[in-house]
């Protein structure tokens, strides 16, 4: 006797059975929309990535980076799929279309085969009919496999921005109390909160990959410590959404064939990191700076595709004005550095997260509604923090040391990132090549440290 929801399938018109049937369309039409998307989404995440990395030298922010790396491999990972997908349809369209003109299939009778090969062709090759069947499955696996990738990156994303909300929340709650030195609350709240957290996510991270392992312990205690710490991350990551795939999966396809596809993911994620080719044995890595090689990250004329300038620029690598416009990006690395070395330098604003709110009615100054802190800078604030930092940095060109530089705050408009900015004449330099050097007046424990925080900016003068 065939099931309620059998019969509600085969009913004349239904519109489900219709959608079991041609589900190929709707699965071709959201990869390709889903294609254009994840073909912009990696270089999106990078240049967010660099922004957020030059704004932030707290570690609990900078831990987040790596994170997003994971999403941008993820998407590689998924276009790989999806165009896997496309190609597998593309060759399932061809297999339906040549049954339909040659609907008896292979004639093995017209190959003048040897008994012993015909006999092995009949027993190994499927009909057309039956290749279409195959192809179509594993094009609804590898489709439903995607999207469960994609889900199971959001509910990774969801993990890390709930518990930022959580420690964002008690943060600003230690911020509020009357404590003169917070740092230690604030780790201890960070361990707190942090370690069963995160250790309850390992186990529904294990309980994940090994499909359903953690459930299988029939330990009462385990079980149901377990059974409450699912529900709780079945909300917080919205696994609900992508359950009845994964289980359906993980229920219809064999162990050893999921284990080896999530295998396969494995070593090509680790050699996607780690492998490395290259022949150019002569030539130093990116990353170097020496005087004796030219980057084109310091030049503002040759560095329009730079996501985010870290590094000190001027305008161009050939010099025909009389003087050289010199901007240095503010390291917050360096906050540290120079709070220390100069204890009377003017600070702007709290360090970390604030509250406040404003509204700019008009363009003038007169119109403008604050709520919340706001840090006003006097005339002599501003020069003598300008004071400091024209101490902090070191400008050289060649061997002539520049001291008196009129430093003024400057905002690059490539991405607003703040810095300082000051003119250079060049009277005096000989014309050719010319170094410009720009280092910081710290201590080093070491000559390699100091060379790696210096920049090297060549120049020809005209």
């Amino acid at each position: 006797m065939p099931k309620k929801k059998d019969e509600f399938l085969n009913e004349p018109g239904n519109w489900v059975q219709k959608l079991h049937t041609r589900s190929w369309e709707m699965e071709l039409l959201i990869v390709g929309f889903a294609l254009l998307v994840l073909l912009k989404v990696p270089d999106y995440l990078t240049r967010q990535i660099d922004l957020w990395g030059s704004h932030s030298s707290n570690d609990l922010m900078i831990s987040v980076i790596p994170l997003a790396f994971m999403v941008v491999v993820g998407t590689h990972i998924m276009k790989f799929n999806l165009i896997v997908h496309l190609l597998l349809r593309g060759y399932w369209i061809g297999v339906i279309g040549l049954n339909s003109v040659y609907p008896d299939g292979i004639n093995f009778e017209s190959l003048p085969f040897s008994p012993r090969f015909r006999d092995f062709l009949i027993q190994k090759i499927q009909n057309l009919q039956e290749s279409a069947l195959s192809i179509d499955r594993i094009c609804s696996g590898v489709f439903a496999f995607t999207f469960l990738l994609i889900f199971m990156f959001i509910s990774v994303g969801l993990f890390f921005v709930a518990f930022a909300i959580v420690m964002l929340f008690l943060f600003l709650l230690i911020s509020w109390l009357p404590i003169e030195d917070d740092g230690p609350v604030l780790m201890t709240t960070l361990l707190m909160v942090g370690v069963p957290y995160f250790s309850a996510g390992l186990l529904m991270a294990i309980n994940f990959l090994s499909l359903g392992w953690l459930r299988k312990i029939e330990a009462k205690w385990f079980s149901n410590l377990f059974f409450h710490i699912s529900r709780l991350f079945r909300l917080i990551t919205f696994s609900f959404l992508y359950e009845s795939i994964y289980y359906t999966l993980i229920s219809n396809i064999s162990k050893r064939v999921i284990g080896i596809i999530i295998l396969v993911y494995v070593v090509v994620i680790n050699l996607y990191w780690l492998v490395n080719y290259n022949e150019a044995i002569f030539n130093p890595r990116q990353s170097t700076r020496s005087e004796f090689k030219l980057s084109s990250i310091y030049y503002a004329n040759k560095n329009q595709d730079v996501n985010v300038i870290t590094v000190p620029t001027i305008q161009s690598d050939v010099i025909r004005d009389k003087h050289i416009e010199l901007f240095i990006p503010y390291d917050v690395a360096d906050s540290d550095s120079i709070l220390n070395k100069y204890p009377e330098i003017k600070t702007f604003r709290e360090r970390g997260f604030s509250q406040g709110f404003g509204l700019v009615f008009g363009t003038s100054d007169t119109t403008e509604l604050t709520f919340g802190a706001k840090a006003d800078a006097s005339t002599s604030d501003l020069q003598g923090t300008l004071s400091c930092l024209s101490d902090f940095y070191v400008v050289a060109i060649n061997d002539s040391v520049y001291r008196d530089l009129k430093y003024f705050f400057y905002e690059h408009p490539n991405q607003q990132e703040p810095g300082v900015f000051a003119y250079i004449s060049t009277a005096g330099l000989s014309h050719g090549n010319n170094l410009l050097t720009i280092g910081k007046h710290l201590k080093y424990r070491t000559p390699k440290a100091q060379r790696n925080d210096t920049h090297y900016i060549p120049f020809w003068l005209e």
